[in-house]
């Protein structure tokens, strides 16, 4: 899904999450900033195929996905040689522990669920700074 229409001083965003409720809350905040082109993914597949048709700019990824993780699948997008020029944030409920094991140089940010809005508001549009 395609929000805002993607032109060159826009700020591409992709949120990817498999709970409907969770992707339609991170829309609705980047839509605060009319700056922001929002995609959106509902789990791995999705994802890849955005990145495969050139995706490039900020990815809010989920951590827990049922049928790959947020780990699995950016190693599945490195691995593609698919993640140029993309600001990678994972978005989590939980600690990263092990499982981000040989993705710390990958991985801009953590942001915690639950989270305020203006805070994550404030860090996509810092993000948006290294693109």
């Amino acid at each position: 899904m395609i929000v805002n229409t993607l032109m060159s001083d826009q700020i591409p965003v992709l949120v990817v999450d498999d709970d409907p409720a969770i992707c339609e809350c991170l829309v609705d905040i980047m839509s605060l900033n009319p700056s922001i082109s929002i995609q959106t993914a509902n789990g791995y597949r999705e994802c890849l195929k955005h990145f495969q048709d050139g995706f490039h700019g900020i990815l809010l990824l989920d951590v827990s996905m049922p049928e790959k993780n947020g780990f699995d699948t950016l190693r599945e997008i490195i691995a593609r040689d698919l993640l140029n020029d993309t600001i990678v944030v994972m978005v989590t409920a939980q600690e990263p522990g092990e499982a981000m094991a040989g993705l710390e140089s990958y991985i801009f940010d953590y942001i915690k669920k639950p989270f305020s809005t203006t805070d994550l508001l404030m860090k996509v549009e810092r993000y948006a700074e290294y693109l």
